[in-house]
């Protein structure tokens, strides 16, 4: 049987937070958890630590969010638990295919791809297979 695996999707989007939750259910993952931006995802990551919880295994980012966008998300990432030798799979999921974000996001180590949307089935299936078989992470954007 397979380990359950928890995701955590930072979106502002009330309707594709909605879609990924189903697709991630009939994937078989039980544990989905939700923040509309930013701020609220990273504060749920540092209670987890703060309280000694698991982290989720994959985060799904979004850029473009009000409050602490997905940019500042990631600085905060790193500048608070990224020592902390966590084993997250972080996903840019974007609308955006700015070569200019792109870029930026390769200057982030811990990002394990940018991806455009909308997200498919079979590209959230592929994620969650690789992370369930302990395959090695995807290649990183900035190799």
């Amino acid at each position: 049987m397979n380990r359950q695996l928890a995701i955590l999707h930072v979106e502002d989007d009330p309707i594709t937070t909605v879609l990924v939750k189903k697709v991630f259910s009939v994937l078989g993952v039980s544990e989905f958890v939700s923040r509309p931006n930013g701020r609220v995802g990273l504060d749920y990551l540092i209670d987890r630590r703060t309280q000694s919880l698991p982290f989720p295994d994959i985060i799904l980012l979004d850029l473009n969010m009000p409050v602490l966008d997905g940019w500042g998300f990631l600085d905060g990432f790193r500048d608070n638990l990224c020592t902390d030798g966590l084993d997250i799979d972080i996903y840019i999921c974007t609308s955006s295919n700015a070569p200019e974000d792109i870029m930026k996001a390769k200057e982030f180590s811990f990002v394990r791809e940018f991806i455009t949307k909308p997200l498919t089935v079979n590209m959230l299936s592929t994620l969650l297979e690789k992370r369930r078989q302990g395959a090695p992470h995807l290649k990183n954007i900035s190799q």
